[in-house]
């Protein structure tokens, strides 16, 4: 980032451990953002957390990512860190790899069922996120914005466009890329069909909960509307 965010890890006190359900439940990493409004994020991230729960009532499971935001103010806040990812932006420009070869680093060779499961996961991610941000109309994506983890989920980070503001002409409404299609054969083959029918699927499910998911809007814009007015009560006193 090009406000230099500042990286926190903390011990975790062994009574409290069982709380933390990351990789490893001893630490707990954030990074203080100072130049940024979260707030938006904190939104969104919330709203993929609802989504995720709606398909999960239906058992499917899009490996979406979870990680906390909590804006301080209207110009920082903290992200809880998520290990062992990256951007597709550094695994393409930096490492020169594409992204099934930069998976497949992490495929255990012992394991013959690793390779498919990691693409599987991989597909399922890159399915919900498509849907999840074709819904809630964001914006401004690029390789920078698109990480991936070492078991193969795909998340998207950065949300400062939404509702269908975009800095782009013309951007397409599904986001994917060249890149994201590629570990699947690109567009013909059986793996990219069954991206589009878990597309599909994840689509008429949340559609039907459309009213729910506008209610949920409209009751966190609230807090959003009732944060920034006390603020600026603060700020006249």
């Amino acid at each position: 980032s090009n406000l230099r965010p500042v990286k926190y890890t903390f011990n975790i006190t062994p009574e409290t451990q069982k709380y933390n359900k990351k990789d490893n439940p001893k630490e707990y990493s954030f990074i203080f953002k100072y130049g940024d409004d979260l707030r938006q994020d904190q939104l969104i991230l919330q709203m993929i957390s609802y989504m995720d729960s709606i398909l999960q009532k239906f058992k499917l499971n899009y490996e979406f990512t979870s990680y906390k935001v909590l804006a301080t103010s209207k110009s920082d806040g903290f992200v809880e860190f998520v290990p062992n990812s990256t951007t597709i932006y550094d695994i393409v420009s930096n490492k020169k790899l594409t992204i099934k070869q930069y998976i497949d680093q992490f495929v255990d060779k012992n394991n013959k069922e690793d390779a498919q499961k990691k693409l599987d996961t991989y597909i399922n991610s890159s399915a919900g996120y498509s849907i999840a941000t074709f819904i809630l109309g964001i914006g401004d994506r690029h390789l920078e914005n698109l990480m991936i983890d070492d078991k193969g989920r795909l998340f998207h980070i950065d949300f400062g466009y939404i509702l269908g503001k975009d800095i782009k002409v013309a951007a397409p409404l599904i986001k994917l890329s060249k890149e994201m299609l590629e570990p699947m054969g690109g567009k013909g083959s059986q793996i990219y069909e069954n991206f589009k029918l878990k597309c599909v699927n994840a689509y008429w499910i949340l559609r039907d909960k459309a009213r729910e998911i506008v209610n949920m809007f409209y009751l966190m814009i609230d807090k959003i509307e009732i944060g920034r007015a006390v603020q600026q009560e603060c700020r006249d006193r």
